[in-house]
C-alpha cells in the first residue's frame, strides 16, 4: 500500500521524435494523478553582471523550483513535460523513492516550470 496519496489530476507528455525544424516534439499526453510537493516561483541574483559599472549590479534571473510525486509504474524521463494545473513542468530529474519495506513506493519528479 502506498504512503502517499495521488489526487491531484496531471497529464504527462513524453518527448518523441523532433518536428521538421529540429526541435523536439511532445507525444499525445497521458493522464494519470500525482501529489504536489513544490510549485515555487522566485527570482535569484546572476553571476553575470547586468551593467558594467562601478555599482557592481546583478541581473535577476526567475527561477521555478518543482517537486511532484508520481506512481512508481509511471514511465517518464527526463525531458518530459507534465502539466498540473495549467502548469508546464519540463522534468530535470526522475529518482525512485523506496518504503520501509525496501519496495518503490513512488517516484520524486524535479523539473523547472515552463
Amino acid at each position: 500500500m502506498p504512503i502517499v496519496k495521488l489526487r491531484v489530476p496531471c497529464t504527462i507528455y513524453r518527448r518523441s521524435k523532433t518536428d521538421r525544424y529540429g526541435q523536439p516534439a511532445l507525444a499525445v499526453g497521458k493522464p494519470t494523478k500525482c501529489a504536489v510537493v513544490l510549485l515555487s516561483r522566485g527570482k535569484q541574483a546572476s553571476t553575470v553582471r547586468s551593467d558594467s559599472s562601478a555599482t557592481r549590479g546583478h541581473a535577476e534571473e526567475p527561477i521555478a523550483n518543482c517537486k511532484l510525486l508520481l506512481a512508481p509504474n509511471e514511465d517518464i524521463d527526463a525531458g518530459d513535460v507534465i502539466a498540473v494545473n495549467t502548469q508546464r513542468v519540463m522534468v530535470t530529474g526522475v529518482s525512485p523513492q523506496y518504503s520501509i519495506s525496501g519496495r518503490v513506493d513512488h517516484l520524486l519528479v524535479e523539473g523547472t516550470r515552463e
